[in-house]
């Protein structure tokens, strides 16, 4: 359970969660979590897996110098990714549990991403 960012299941529990949200939405996130070794966990570092309602697919604009960003991921002008825009919270959740808070984009550098999906076309 120490590979689990959120403590709720093991290696085998969070590669179900991730298949599931692939079946279901077609899609999954899996965020690389590094920790402090002084976290005192194994291995220093933790997974969490995100659904794909975090991304914000309406979000499509220039980002930093040349990159775009399209339905809130954020691609360098060769294409690669460089960084996925994430909400910060569940956008189901609503704003109750957010308390006086409003939901926020957070940037998170792709390379502790893990995009999960299938692609349409090469």
């Amino acid at each position: 359970m120490e590979l689990d960012s959120d403590g709720l299941t093991d290696f085998y529990g969070l590669q179900q969660l991730a298949m599931r949200e692939v079946f279901q939405t077609g899609e999954v996130l899996v965020r690389f979590r590094p920790r402090l070794v002084s976290d005192g966990l194994l291995v220093p570092l933790q997974l969490q897996v995100i659904p794909s309602e975090h991304l914000p697919y309406t979000d499509n604009r220039m980002g930093q110098g040349q990159n775009v960003i399209r339905s809130g991921i954020e691609f360098t002008p060769y294409g690669k990714r460089s960084a996925y825009h994430l909400w910060r919270e569940h956008p189901g959740l609503g704003v109750m549990t957010l308390g006086n808070k409003t939901n926020a984009q957070v940037p998170v550098s792709a390379d502790n991403v893990l995009h999960l999906f299938m692609p349409r076309s090469a």
